[in-house]
């Protein structure tokens, strides 16, 4: 016995010990490299996106007619129905990953819980009327006449109702007919309509925003854009800031000296019948219809008649002559920008959309890029007075005057 376990002892002690050999050997043989340590610097970061678009490239789907050649309003039909348009000036939206079409002519917006895949694709929810077939104007808080754009900051949903001279402001993100707003801005209760200059009244409004807890209008009628330096909580609110005058009972157009004649050339503050808005809360860019330009303020402006930084489609601010080249606008509508750093400019008497792939820094800087290929082009490819645009996700939608919208698809 005793004998046995010697044996194993005098067996298993050479192993012992060279494990315990192992275990105080800092550098242990390897059958395998070690490791290399990666010390090449850090990736840069992410760019900033952008869309690839092509000049005049074919729009992928049209929402309003069942091909690209068709332009009737409501298809021809007497009534609308789910999958017409009866619309000139509309700027659509993505709201919660919906898609928020303004049909002015058919009183009524249109809501598609999906982007259409295919053409003539049908909404399935609608604000302003009770129904798909019904298109009666009003002045509630459930109708609209003319309802041209639509903005929401997450929690909020303002509606620019044109042809009432107001915004209607819902403190929730409406579904359906039924839904009600919660206050008017512009008028002094929900039933009353008429055209006024004054902080507190709106003539013919064609752009609302809401910009975090401001609310931007651009007050077309008189010359202006208004800014609320917090949204109304309740009806007939006054606004805080006014660009275009020098003050609240002011409407004449490119009026710099403010003597109540419109003078020979525009100015870096003076606008004449702005139409659209854009902002992040920190810059502003608008555009300056019948100046045929856009302006861009940066910083956000924060007192009356404050003067704009940059100037496109114009080599200078005193300048407003229309034109067709790159540089050049006639007749901006509605703006969009993509990640805050794409920016995107209806060129209405154009029949286009000029791309800017960086929001400018000087003025007079050219585009990168156009939608559109002329009155006559490929019918895909051809926009007709177009007025809204609105870039998301990996698309661009187009609203033109052939009662449709157009959607393009990045490359």
């Amino acid at each position: 016995m005793k004998s046995s376990i010697k044996k194993v002892f005098i067996i298993f002690i050479p192993l012992i010990l060279f494990f315990i050999a192992c275990a105080i050997d800092p550098d242990p043989p390897s059958t395998s490299p070690t490791p290399a340590v990666d010390i090449s610097p850090s990736p840069s970061p992410t760019q900033v996106p952008i869309l690839n678009l092509v000049d005049e490239m074919d729009a992928s789907i049209v929402i309003g007619q069942v091909n690209f050649e068709r332009y009737e309003a409501n298809q021809g039909y007497d009534n609308p129905y789910a999958n017409t348009l009866n619309l000139n000036y509309s700027r659509a939206n993505i709201i919660e990953s919906k898609l928020y079409i303004p049909d002015g002519h058919n009183h009524r917006i249109l809501i598609f819980s999906e982007i259409p895949p295919n053409h003539n694709g049908s909404a399935d929810g609608v604000l302003g009327q009770m129904s798909f077939t019904e298109n009666i104007g009003g002045t509630t808080k459930k109708n609209y006449y003319l309802p041209q754009a639509i903005s929401s900051n997450v929690t909020k949903l303002c509606i620019c109702d044109y042809g009432n001279n107001r915004v209607i402001i819902y403190n929730y993100i409406p579904q359906d007919g039924n839904d009600e707003a919660d206050l008017v801005v512009g008028q002094e209760n929900f039933t009353s309509w008429s055209s006024g200059l004054a902080a507190n009244r709106l003539n013919s409004p064609e752009d609302a925003i809401l910009v975090g807890d401001k609310l931007v209008i651009a007050d077309s009628g008189n010359n202006r854009v208004l800014i609320y330096n917090t949204i109304p909580i309740e009806n007939d609110a006054s606004a805080d800031i006014v660009l275009g005058q020098n003050s609240f009972e002011t409407n004449i157009a490119n009026d710099d000296d403010q003597d109540e004649n419109p003078d020979a050339n525009p100015s870096a503050r003076t606008l004449n019948s702005p139409r659209g808005l854009w902002s992040d809360g920190n810059i502003l860019i608008v555009s300056d219809y019948s100046n045929n330009r856009v302006l861009i303020w940066d910083p956000f402006p924060t007192s009356n008649f404050e003067e704009a930084k940059i100037v496109l489609g114009q080599p200078d601010f005193e300048s407003n002559n229309p034109g067709s080249s790159i540089n050049q606008l006639n007749r901006p509508y509605y703006i969009d920008v993509y990640y805050q750093n794409q920016l995107f400019v209806v060129d209405y008497s154009n029949h286009r959309v000029l791309v800017w792939n960086s929001i400018p820094t000087s003025n007079g800087e050219s585009a990168d890029n156009y939608l559109g290929a002329g009155l006559g082009g490929p019918p895909a490819a051809t926009l007709h007075y177009p007025t809204g645009v609105c870039a998301y996700g990996d698309q661009v939608f187009v609203s033109d005057s052939r009662n449709r919208v157009l959607i393009f698809n990045s490359n």
